[in-house]
């Protein structure tokens, strides 16, 4: 159906909705009902302009996009689909009461009142087959809204490569910024201002607080000394730095420049709330992320690399690659055991029942899982 088709239908349910109202038992049921149908016909009209009637057509250089292309048109039309299905059953479920008064006790003849019973038995079935099939156009709604925003990078796609290296890229970039801005709070201020009851540190030694007389000191008479015996300190209980000396002249505690800026010091301070700019483990994270995509590139190298290989046998089974889907394919003349079947599964092998075949990826541990079933069976990896 065409969309002017479909709309013309929405036009005759608006007129079955006008006859509803005039001669049902339930008139604005009835011309509710209808209405209903004409809008969900409407809307199928205008999915399948906005879609296209027919799905996008097949993309050879990027077959899974087009795939998710596919999906996501099917499910965006089958769910209109539902709602016109969900819509017309209800109108219909309106119908077949519509001539029922509200209240009307069963009476008459047992013919009769069985007719009167199923008659109204099947007006809630068909009532019911509506709930399901609005029930249906949700979930039809949600795998759409799922298959369009799915980001996930699968191995068979063309351009995997290049959507896993700027990933990587944009994780990187994002990861320096945030450590950048966390740097930024964790650093503590260098100031200078006057103590004169002295700046109580923790001595890292004796593991006990002790307050020390501030030293005043020239630039110049800082630069002079020792530089191994100039650093900074933070007081106990502050977020900022002072300056310290430890000199051989016997000098030791905080300095104060008497030339150099002096700044106001600082009371009640805060602790910089450092996960509120950029938590730890969001940072370990992103770096963890960062090495998966890593590893997912060198897969990839290894997926290019393999060419296929004759096929093998290992007793009866034949051994096959099937390096369009990437995957080692294991080909039984019968169903094997149940013991053998659980060792396939526990292996990573999955029964594909379109082809026939029990198959696994390829990758790194292939091999050894080959080997494990020919030991199974008795057998050895033959050629041919």
């Amino acid at each position: 159906m065409t969309p002017d088709t479909i709309r013309q239908s929405a036009e005759r349910a608006r007129h079955d909705a006008a006859e509803a109202k005039a001669r049902s038992e339930y008139p604005r049921h009835g011309e509710a009902t209808h209405r209903e149908k004409a809008e969900a016909l409407d809307a199928l009209a205008d999915t399948l302009d906005q879609i296209g009637h027919e799905p996008p057509a097949e993309d050879e250089t990027n077959p899974r996009e087009s795939k998710r292309a596919r999906r996501v048109y099917w499910l965006r039309r089958k769910a209109a689909e539902k709602r016109v299905e969900s819509a017309s059953l209800r109108a219909r479920a309106h119908d077949l009461g519509s001539t029922r008064p509200p209240g009307q006790p069963i009476v008459g003849s047992p013919a009769r009142q069985r007719t009167q019973r199923n008659g109204i038995a099947r007006m809630q079935r068909v009532d019911d087959a509506a709930h399901h099939a609005y029930l249906d156009a949700i979930e039809l709604d949600r795998r759409a809204n799922a298959a369009e925003r799915n980001t996930a990078i699968y191995s068979d796609d063309t351009t995997a490569r290049a959507q896993i290296e700027a990933k990587i890229a944009e994780l990187e970039d994002e990861r320096a910024q945030l450590a950048k801005e966390r740097a930024k709070v964790t650093r503590s201020p260098l100031l200078n201002y006057r103590a004169p009851e002295g700046v109580t540190i923790l001595n890292p030694y004796r593991d006990e607080l002790e307050t020390i007389e501030q030293v005043e000191m020239t630039k110049a008479e800082w630069k002079a000394l020792n530089p191994e015996s100039r650093g900074t300190r933070t007081p106990k209980g502050c977020h900022h730095r002072v300056r310290w000396t430890a000199s051989i002249r016997g000098e030791r505690g905080p300095v104060f420049l008497t030339d150099s800026k002096e700044h106001k010091r600082p009371t009640d301070e805060t602790p910089p709330d450092v996960d509120a700019v950029a938590p730890s483990w969001l940072l370990a994270n992103m770096g963890k992320e960062i090495a998966r995509l890593r590893d997912r590139l060198a897969d990839l190298d290894q997926r290019e690399a393999h060419t296929e290989r004759p096929a093998r046998r290992i007793g009866a089974i034949e051994v096959r690659d099937n390096t369009e889907h990437h995957k080692v394919e294991l080909w039984f003349p019968s169903k094997p055991d149940a013991e053998t079947r659980a060792l396939l599964k526990r292996s990573g092998f999955r029964w594909v029942r379109s082809v026939g075949c029990w198959a696994r990826g390829i990758n790194s541990g292939t091999e050894s899982r080959l080997s494990e079933i020919a030991r199974h069976l008795g057998e050895e990896i033959a050629e041919g």
